[in-house]
């Protein structure tokens, strides 16, 4: 009993040491989930309805952020008309299994209310940063309720990239998935329990100069002041300015919604541009938006071989809440360079019947790039109809050129460009098709 007493007062003191520090004594973790807001599009998968897959698999790809992941749940949305039971499954790019079939099954209790049911993992999963991943879950026929796409908004801590379906059948389309799955995961987080580190109180005074006894020297002042210099005057730095290429634009024809006359399934449009005669340092892609589009949408630009000059996911456009009908631009980090006297492709990405975009816009650029006409991806190929200043969607660029402060002359150090959206088919290019 002596020892155990003696023990004890040892891991007392050690943690009174600890708080006099300001150290914690122990680590808080926090469990969040992964989607912190989401609107489910259209109901699968029950009798009556426009969307129908048989039982199977589905659910989304994500991408894990700058940390390492651990999910401690995955989730489902569940209604009344869905299958009380489901089973999930997180695998590798490769199809490998990181977490097999049984690990993690929901079972919505009854009388459930529409949202997420999650199934929790013993003792968790991580994820690597940095790192893609599928996950699904199982589906029952027409009589199991799905959706066929959820828009979310996530935390940082990773980024759903699109749709998956089957044996990994993968859709490109951000913050969009099929289900909607969710999952949580812990971090850590500040202890509320732990006191704020304090600083030591000095016991001695500082010690201080003695007084010089004797005062300074003075030097007896000039009778006549020195000839100056007069200050020579540098240059100003020339300023960079940040300008859109299109300077106005008409859209014509509304497409991709209910009642239209135009329709093109969900897919990647466009328009191919030339940029003149000096390169153009492009900071972010435009795409128009109106109420009846999509809130989120993404974008590529790709030589004329079809090669990618900017990939999926580096350039996205979110709309915020109430966004008026306009350009809505997405920020490209550090910018892009495109050539001078160069032609490139720039799409974004459309979601069926309920993403509006316009068939074509008139538009009056400025004299960094020229828009040529509208571009399609269709399969692996871009189709390009000519058409001088028009493009599907409408698109736009904001390039960062450099402006002279004092005569407001504009020379371009780095520069712009612009994307819209296609119909038609010369020009047949083939490319790797973005996931």
């Amino acid at each position: 009993m002596k020892n155990v007493a003696k023990i004890l007062a040892v891991v007392f003191v050690f943690s009174l040491v600890l708080t006099c520090f300001g150290l914690p004594v122990h680590a808080a973790t926090e469990e969040r989930t992964l989607v912190t807001a989401i609107t489910p599009e259209a109901p699968g998968n029950v009798p009556d309805s426009a969307v129908s897959m048989p039982g199977g698999w589905a659910g989304m790809k994500i991408t894990v952020g700058a940390n390492d992941l651990h999910v401690t749940a995955l989730g489902r949305w569940y209604t009344p008309e869905s299958n009380a039971t489901h089973n999930f499954l997180i695998a590798n790019m490769d199809g490998s299994l990181v977490l097999d079939y049984g690990r993690a099954v929901t079972n919505a209790p009854a009388g459930a209310a529409e949202g997420f049911v999650y199934a929790p993992i013993e003792g968790g999963v991580v994820l690597s940063a940095h790192t893609s991943y599928y996950i699904v879950s199982d589906y029952w026929g027409a009589t199991d309720k799905f959706y066929s796409g959820g828009v979310a908004t996530t935390t940082d801590a990773a980024t759903i990239d699109g749709i998956v379906i089957g044996t990994y059948e993968f859709y490109a389309a951000p913050g969009i998935c099929w289900g909607p799955l969710d999952l949580k995961y812990t971090v850590e987080v500040p202890d509320p329990t732990d006191p704020p580190a304090t600083e030591p109180i000095p016991t001695d005074p500082p010690v201080t100069e003695p007084a010089p006894t004797d005062p300074p020297v003075t030097e007896s002042a000039p009778t006549d002041p020195p000839a100056t210099e007069p200050a020579p005057t540098e240059p100003e730095a020339p300023m960079i300015v940040e300008k859109p290429l299109v300077e106005s634009i008409t859209p014509d024809t509304p497409g991709n919604v209910e009642g239209s006359a135009i329709s093109m399934p969900a897919g990647w449009a466009g328009m191919k541009i030339t940029i003149g005669d000096k390169d153009v340092h492009v900071t972010a892609l435009g795409r128009w938006y109106t109420p009846e589009s999509n809130a989120t949408h993404n974008f590529l630009i790709a030589n004329m071989d079809g090669s990618l000059v900017l990939d999926y996911g580096v350039a996205v456009a979110n709309a915020p809440v109430g966004a008026a009908e306009g350009f809505v631009y997405a920020t490209i980090n550090g910018g892009i360079t495109l050539k001078a006297n160069t032609s490139y492709y720039i799409i974004s990405d459309y979601w069926g019947d309920r993403d509006k975009f316009y068939a074509g816009g008139a538009a009056i650029t400025s004299n960094v790039a020229t828009i040529d006409g509208v571009v399609i991806l269709s399969g692996n190929e871009y189709q390009f109809t000519a058409a001088p200043g028009i493009g599907w969607g409408p698109l736009d660029l904001i390039y960062a050129e450099e402006e002279n402060p004092k005569t407001g002359d504009g020379t371009i150090g780095v520069a712009a460009f612009c994307a819209l959206i296609a119909m038609g088919g010369l020009a047949v290019i083939t490319k790797k098709k973005p996931e």
